[in-house]
């Protein structure tokens, strides 16, 4: 039987989907975060869960087979993409090989789950980052019966989703050469109920329903990015990051899962074939190439991985940098963030407060931190000048 450490348990499904006996479901704790919930009179300790389980069987480290900066040729996916849209390009590659592409969408709720798109008409659901869990649902299972039938398949999560994919599938099947994983660095995940009780919020200040979001909108460029919402009103929000108090919480690491805090999924330890993020570190390591869309960074991490990269150089403008470049400032890549005791304090007061400022009062950065957030805004300003 599934032994269950809401610290470790990252919510990837991959026992709820594997259980033979269907003995398990995935339920919503306090927080909004979804855990295996075990019948114990219908378990059959057949250990399937323990096997699969990403957090129990974490990833041997693997050497990279190399790390590029990246960017699309085609505008037309930057005003979606996150940063350089190397993903849309290769959704668009598998899906013109009549493939199937997994990833995270919202549905007409807002809610986010994994979903599988076969046409390219398709493809803006899937792209730009949301920063809350998704909810992987069925889809570990239905990845098994379109690689049955021979269909290539791409699915893109977090890194802990990715390996229980992995897990859940083994190594048994014929056709996993045509299973090409992708995942991101990850800075972790909020809640679907603290992202319910923003949407709420924002909804209420608009007197109107969400019709669209954006988590990186890029009007005052990358490095800059914002949320956006468009309701239906035709009401407009546009706030910059450190602004908005939902990514505000988010990036300063007071809303995540439990799990993140100690992610074991780091650096090396990634179970798929391609792993994508923002290169930040453009700015220092290559300035000529950085611009207002964004950049990607790209880590090849397989054989499969190299040679998917390779089918779509044609369509990118890329730079191969070293290990160090890649690495360079990428805390996401190498660190955990680091539990604050408001992160307790903001969920345990989820359910008594329907005002989302007061729930952003708790975890607002203190005086302090700002005065030193702005001196460095304003160091980076002078240090351009000069």
């Amino acid at each position: 039987m599934l032994d269950i450490q809401k610290d470790k348990c990252c919510g990837c499904g991959a026992c709820f989907q594997v259980c033979p006996a269907k003995c398990i479901e995935m339920i919503s704790d306090f927080d909004g975060f979804k855990y295996p919930m075990i019948d114990k009179k219908k378990c059959i300790d057949c250990g399937r869960c323990n096997s699969i389980c990403p957090t129990n069987n974490v990833p041997l480290e693997q050497i990279h087979l190399g790390y590029y900066c990246a960017k699309a040729k085609s505008c037309k996916y930057f005003g979606i993409s996150s940063s350089g849209a190397v993903f849309a390009e290769l959704s668009e590659y598998v899906l013109k090989q009549k493939g199937v592409v997994f990833g995270a969408a919202f549905n007409e709720r807002f809610e986010l789950g994994h979903v599988s798109i076969t046409s390219i008409d398709a493809l803006p659901n899937l792209l730009g980052s949301k920063y809350l869990q998704s909810d992987t649902r069925n889809t570990y299972s239905e990845v098994k019966e379109y690689l049955k039938k021979g269909s290539l398949v791409m699915y893109c999560g977090t890194p802990c989703q990715i390996h229980g994919l992995k897990r859940y599938l083994g190594t048994r099947m014929a056709s996993l050469d045509r299973l090409i994983l992708v995942d991101f660095v990850c800075h972790g995940v909020p809640s679907p109920k603290l992202w319910k009780k923003y949407l709420q919020y924002r909804e209420e200040m608009a007197n109107s329903k969400l019709q669209k979001v954006n988590f990186r909108e890029k009007k005052n460029g990358w490095a800059a990015y914002a949320m956006f919402m468009q309701f239906e009103n035709g009401t407009q929000y546009l706030v910059d990051r450190d602004k908005d108090m939902y990514l505000s919480l988010f990036i300063n690491g007071y809303t995540l899962r439990d799990s993140c805090y100690k992610c074991e999924f780091k650096v090396d330890k990634h179970a798929s074939d391609l792993t994508i993020a923002d290169f930040w570190q453009v700015k220092k390591v290559f300035p000529d190439l950085d611009s207002k869309d964004g950049i990607s960074l790209v880590f090849i991490n397989t054989e499969k991985g190299q040679s998917i990269f390779e089918s779509i150089k044609k369509e990118l403008s890329v730079v191969e940098i070293t290990r160090e470049k890649a690495l360079l400032d990428n805390k996401s890549a190498k660190y955990n963030p680091i539990k604050s005791p408001k992160r307790n304090k903001i969920y345990k007061n989820i359910d008594k407060n329907s005002d989302f400022e007061k729930i952003y009062k708790m975890g607002k950065l203190s005086l302090f931190r700002r005065a030193i957030r702005h001196m460095k805004k304003c160091k980076a300003v002078l240090k351009k000048i000069l």
